[in-house]
């Protein structure tokens, strides 16, 4: 039986220094070689090298990841798809090559069961959330480090795509989507959403080196790699893979292969192997959290990663005062509750956005995520200028929740939860002290006042709850 593995007790399961899941608090111990818990053991700690950080800013960083940043980590289970397959064919992983286990696999039970052996193991590491974390947790790391578009991996999961909002580069074919905006991420032995895309076996590796020589996505490759600064992680010395595809890589490229670093946790690497290689000794996750914050050293343009924590509370929050007060006051009623409810809905759009497009890091970008509060103040003056009032309050609600995530904790505490023409400067912090606001209706403003109740008047029902459907920029109509 597998020695179990140890971590911190308040964290619950392995994941990175600047994350915070479902409650679970971010691991942030220091570094102790001789700790107990995995985590502690892994992070260790490093100088973040000036010319990474530099071709990192310059967007010229192209992340190179093998197995070990993923489900073949062992944080994640103590055994690997690799022992699992060749000692089912009793060959010993010690003196076996990855290559030569599958296919010895493939001849005794056929492609099907190599493949679907392989898709057990990620569907069993999935089905765990604590595994699936620990699997996850150096793509989810990476996925705000904005500055980075160009992946490349040897790996089959789809971490890259779910975690890091990746487009996947499998097929030749597939290259018609290189020149997109987006991350991207080359898939250099397939993909499990591309079962015959699958790099496994001795023949498979010998066509894959093949096409790498001579083929279009090979030159493709070799023009990103001559250009970029490489960073190669999950690696190790002893992987034949790694070793195969560098060796390549200097052999096509020569003096033009720009120096890469190379993370790793094996102690036994052998730098010398790999000449003008920077060789960072840490956890693959570790070193990405510690290139963001040596970044926003030299640039105040990312995000730090914990200020997407509070955006989940916030949305609750929200959604529960919207609930309550589309209950408790009637439009026909009340007919300026089409305006907070229109406002709540732009405040749960902005947070319920910015979650669902963290992981592209569209949203870590804070020059960017500031312009486009600029423009939606535009929208908002346009808006007004027209009269459209509903148009007004959702955007209101929109550009609170994107300033939600730039600002501090002492001024997200005056976001406010409701709206209503007129009322600027009065307090509600409640529904009671929202419902004594509108009781004065049109003296509030009257020409907001007049539209709100020719809305509430075209119902024929009382029982109605207004929604106000999402204005994304670019998308809105002029009429």
């Amino acid at each position: 039986m597998a020695k179990p593995q140890a971590w911190a007790k308040e964290n619950g399961s392995p994941q990175s220094a600047s994350e915070s899941i479902e409650g679970i608090e971010p691991h942030s111990h220091a570094y102790d070689p001789e700790s107990e818990c995995v985590i502690c053991r892994r992070r260790r700690p490093f100088e973040v090298p000036p010319k990474l950080v530099n071709a990192c800013i310059s967007r010229d960083l192209v992340v190179f990841a093998g197995a070990g940043v993923s489900t073949e980590s062992p944080s994640v289970l103590p055994w690997t798809l690799f022992q699992d397959v060749a000692r089912s064919v009793e060959l010993d992983p010690a003196t076996t090559s990855f290559p030569a286990a599958m296919s010895a696999f493939e001849d005794l039970n056929g492609r099907p069961a190599l493949l679907q052996l392989a898709k057990d193991r990620f569907d069993h590491i999935d089905s765990f959330p604590g595994l699936r974390r620990a699997a996850s947790a150096f793509h989810r790391e990476l996925s705000t480090l904005f500055y980075v578009s160009s992946i490349v991996t040897t790996n089959w999961d789809t971490y890259f795509e779910t975690e890091c909002g990746a487009t996947p580069i499998v097929t030749p074919k597939d290259y018609a989507f290189w020149g997109l905006p987006g991350r991207k991420v080359f898939k250099l032995h397939g993909s499990m959403n591309n079962i015959g895309s699958i790099v496994a076996t001795e023949a498979d590796y010998e066509a894959c080196y093949e096409s790498l020589r001579e083929g279009a996505i090979g030159s493709s490759l070799k023009h990103l790699l001559a250009t970029k600064t490489i960073a190669f992680v999950g690696y190790s010395f002893r992987d034949e893979d790694f070793a195969r595809i560098y060796s390549l890589i200097q052999d096509q490229l020569g003096e033009m292969l720009p120096r890469p670093f190379i993370v790793t946790l094996d102690d036994d690497f052998d730098a010398s192997a790999f000449p003008g290689a920077t060789i960072v000794t840490t956890d693959a996750a570790f070193f990405v959290q510690e290139l963001k914050r040596a970044v926003r050293e030299e640039r105040d343009c990312l995000l730090p990663d914990e200020q997407f924590n509070q955006l989940g509370p916030l949305l609750e929050e929200v959604r529960d005062r919207h609930l309550e007060m589309t209950n408790a006051l009637a439009l026909k009623t009340y007919p300026l509750v089409l305006y907070a409810a229109c406002y709540q809905d732009g405040l749960m759009d902005a947070l319920e956005r910015a979650l669902a497009m963290r992981s592209t890091g569209t949203y870590s970008h804070t020059c960017d995520t500031t312009a486009m509060v600029r423009k939606y103040e535009e929208l908002r003056k346009r808006a007004l200028r027209k009269r459209d009032y509903w148009d007004v309050a959702y955007v209101e609600g929109y550009q609170n929740g994107m300033l939600f995530l730039l600002i501090d904790d002492d001024a997200r505490d005056a976001i406010p939860l409701y709206f209503a023409f007129g009322a600027d400067n009065e307090p509600m912090p409640d529904l009671d002290a929202y419902r004594k606001v509108i009781e004065r209706g049109e003296k509030l403003h009257k020409t907001a006042y007049k539209r709100a109740r020719k809305v509430a008047d075209s119902f024929r029902s009382d029982d109605v709850v207004v929604h106000h459907p999402p204005l994304l920029l670019g998308l809105q109509s002029d009429d």
